[in-house]
């Protein structure tokens, strides 16, 4: 397993995902968080299940929310560039 960090951007696009599904229902921003989650895992046992978009840089999307997470696989950890709703144009990061 490879350890996940992220920059302080794909940081804030969670937290302002998060904060939207708690605005909507409680147990939305759990459902989120859980989803979240998971995807961090299967990145990190695995990183390389997950199809290049652009200069080496990977895309895992959550199951139930539409967003995707863009990150690089370094030597020694997984770096995530970017966290993105689907709909957003991915040059964006």
């Amino acid at each position: 397993m490879l350890p996940v960090f992220f920059t302080a951007s794909a940081r804030t696009e969670i937290l302002e995902a998060r904060d939207w599904y708690e605005a909507q229902q409680s147990h939305l921003a759990q459902q989120f968080d859980t989803d979240l989650e998971a995807v961090v895992l299967r990145i990190s046992e695995n990183p390389l299940q997950f199809r290049i978009v652009s200069n080496k840089v990977r895309r895992a999307l959550l199951r139930q929310f539409p967003y995707g997470v863009f990150f690089r696989i370094l030597t020694d950890r997984v770096h995530v560039i970017a966290y993105l709703h689907t709909r957003r144009d991915p040059r964006r990061w």
